[in-house]
């Protein structure tokens, strides 16, 4: 408890003071950009080249700094990372070195030799990013077809089931107009299988802007959704494994009002690293980067100029606002409020 405290202080003072006083405990890693989905609400498949991948033995590098700095989880995402030929060997790197290592996937690829070699290889957290259970939606929004989410999420069960009955699966869901009215079925579903479930709502990226506004939330959609988050408070507080604090499910309808949003003390920049497709180095994902891995250490970047800027400029409500569960969570459980 103690500890807690102590942690909680310093981290508070560094929000003041623009100057970390802790390390962050997560980094997000993109490690690929290629993906087979085509989701409307995402960019980062437009570069599809394989020779954009950053070597093994680079992430390898990158593993040995984050060591060094005291990071101890790694979420490792994409694109899809299931695309990698050498993610298993990434992985059992991560795990040799200690780190609580997460996986977030599409889900298409997880077949069950597959899903048996990610178990095997360590991983904590297995999380399968499905928006709905309804094939229609699913295709209209993601581009590809349901049912080999379905098979793969199958076998993943199966696995863990039989053989890792510690690993956590979870499902991610991003709430769109066309989904609201499935996200309770989608959640309910993941607590049957015994699956943590996580939503968080679709952010605006300036690149792809005009196709956001084709599947952001209307005016019946948000009343519909406040009825639906608050089932999923009834639903939290009755046992469900739904991850998202209360406070966060509560404002989710807020946010689509209000286009953007941000916590009165945002703790981006403090609690968490983000690592782009380029090895640059992100504050927020909503961010520029501040610096890039290939170019410096990751201890000189999270203590430099660059990244104090940032900081500052977060605290000072310069950004452009989002409502990333990533951050905007860490920042409730501070005290902050939106």
């Amino acid at each position: 408890m103690l500890g807690k405290i102590w942690q909680r202080g310093r981290l508070l003072l560094s929000y003041y003071l623009d100057w970390p006083l802790v390390v962050p405990r997560t980094c997000s890693v993109g490690v690929t950009t290629r993906c087979n989905s085509r989701c409307l609400y995402c960019s980062t498949w437009h570069n599809q080249a394989a020779d954009l991948d950053h070597e093994t033995d680079e992430f390898f590098s990158l593993f040995g700094d984050l060591e060094k700095l005291g990071v101890q989880e790694i979420l490792l995402s994409g694109g899809e990372p299931l695309l990698r030929a050498d993610l298993i060997e990434i992985i059992d790197r991560a795990v040799e070195m200690g780190f609580s290592t997460r996986l977030i996937t599409n889900g298409r690829l997880l077949q069950n030799d597959l899903a048996y070699a990610l178990a095997s290889a360590g991983l904590t957290k297995i999380a399968v990013s499905l928006d709905s259970l309804v094939p229609e939606v699913y295709f209209k929004v993601r581009g590809m077809p349901l049912k080999p989410v379905l098979d793969g999420l199958e076998s993943l069960r199966r696995v863990r089931d039989a053989h890792f009955p510690a690993l956590k699966i979870a499902l991610y869901a991003v709430i769109h107009r066309f989904n609201v009215d499935s996200l309770v079925e989608l959640v309910d579903f993941a607590e049957s299988q015994g699956f943590q479930s996580y939503v968080q709502p679709v952010q605006i990226e300036a690149p792809i802007r005009e196709r956001i506004a084709k599947i952001w939330p209307g005016p019946e959609d948000i009343a519909g959704l406040e009825q639906v988050c608050q089932q999923l408070i009834m639903r939290k507080q009755s046992g469900y494994q739904i991850t998202n604090q209360e406070d966060y499910l509560r404002n989710i309808p807020t946010f689509f009002k209000r286009i953007s949003m941000r916590p009165k003390r945002c703790m981006a920049g403090f609690i968490r690293l983000n690592i782009d497709k380029d090895f640059g180095v992100r504050p927020c994902w909503m961010l520029d980067p501040v610096g890039n891995v290939k170019e410096e250490d990751i201890g000189t970047i999270w203590f430099s100029k660059a990244f104090r800027r940032a900081r500052k400029a977060i605290r000072k409500g310069q950004c452009p606002g989002c409502f990333f569960p990533c951050h905007i969570e860490g920042s409730y459980s501070l005290g902050a409020r939106t």
